[in-house]
């Protein structure tokens, strides 16, 4: 990536998308919706670059600092929800490729141990495990604000993910009961969902060990059996390492 020296219009990405192509922005795979799996294309001036780093770096403190005072889970939500619109809009037209550039930006900077030395560096490792936790939550908050439904985000990455067909859910109504019940208790967005309207997919467990390992899951034939509520941690969890594999291999090419 070349730095420029001034503040005009500059190909800071590879790629050929330019500026005038922001309004198809959302429509290209240069979208949170693909998780990111993407570098930036296009045009970006020197101020955009900066202003958007800085307030990212600050969104994703203010989540930091909210979780270690201990907020609870839904004021949590309503300040995350909170700052993402007002940062993004609701992450619609230019706001897309604003929030696109800002995570990858951050992403570059996070992984700047293997610019300077191969050697291992605690205090980067620490910063990047940051990185990951908190743009993390933020994506699992974007899933529950419904900027993207799980059925969007299972198609566009191909997440081996399946809905569960009535016939099978019936095969196993007793224990999927028992579980719809248990994961009501957690989730307030459920409280009213009747079982019998409950959608349901299901993955291999090992696609969903949190959950296995907290108990909060019914298995059967090793796969995962879930709730909307627990789909979203599957998919963050899948974004997680997805994001995390990226950032400690040096998924970028930083010549």
């Amino acid at each position: 990536m070349q730095a420029l020296g001034s503040r005009k219009k500059g190909k800071l990405f590879a790629g050929s998308k330019t500026v005038h192509q922001q309004h198809t922005f959302d429509d290209t795979e240069q979208s949170w919706k693909y998780l990111y799996k993407n570098p930036p294309t296009g045009e970006v001036t020197i101020d955009e670059f900066e202003t958007y780093a800085k307030n990212r770096t600050a969104l994703l403190h203010k989540i930091e600092n909210w979780r270690a005072i201990g907020v609870s889970a839904d004021d949590l939500y309503k300040r995350i929800s909170d700052e993402d619109r007002l940062e993004y809009h609701g992450l619609h037209a230019d706001y897309v490729r604003k929030d696109f550039i800002a995570h990858n930006v951050l992403r570059i900077a996070y992984s700047r141990r293997y610019v300077k030395t191969n050697n291992f560096d605690h205090e980067s490792e620490e910063l990047r495990r940051f990185f990951v936790q908190q743009e993390s939550i933020l994506f699992e908050n974007r899933l529950r604000s419904g900027y993207a439904g799980p059925d969007e985000i299972l198609k566009l990455n191909s997440i081996p993910v399946q809905e569960v067909s009535v016939t099978e859910k019936q095969q196993h109504a007793e224990e999927l009961r028992y579980m719809h019940n248990q994961v009501k208790m957690f989730n307030t967005e459920m409280q009213h969902e009747v079982f019998d309207q409950a959608r349901i997919w299901k993955t291999h467990f090992t696609n969903a060990l949190p959950l296995v390992n907290r108990r909060r899951v019914y298995i059967s034939g090793g796969f995962a059996y879930l709730f909307k509520p627990q789909l979203l941690s599957v998919l963050t969890q899948h974004f997680r390492t997805s994001l995390a594999g990226k950032i400690f291999s040096n998924h970028f090419n930083h010549e």
